[in-house]
């Protein structure tokens, strides 16, 4: 049984709308967005520290 995650990747089709979801619906922040200059991005988003998530 797992009982804990530390971290987990998604791949999406759209990230914007990734996010969107995670932040808006779901109520995550995020913690770091780079981006490598060639149209790729790495987005790291996390429940909030006062978060029933964490």
């Amino acid at each position: 049984m797992i009982s804990t995650l530390g971290q987990v990747m998604v791949c999406v089709n759209n990230q914007d709308e990734a996010v969107k979801f995670w932040t808006e619906k779901v109520g995550f922040i995020v913690i770091s967005e780079e981006d490598n200059g060639e149209g790729m991005r790495w987005i790291e988003i996390a429940p909030q520290k006062n978060s029933l998530y964490m």
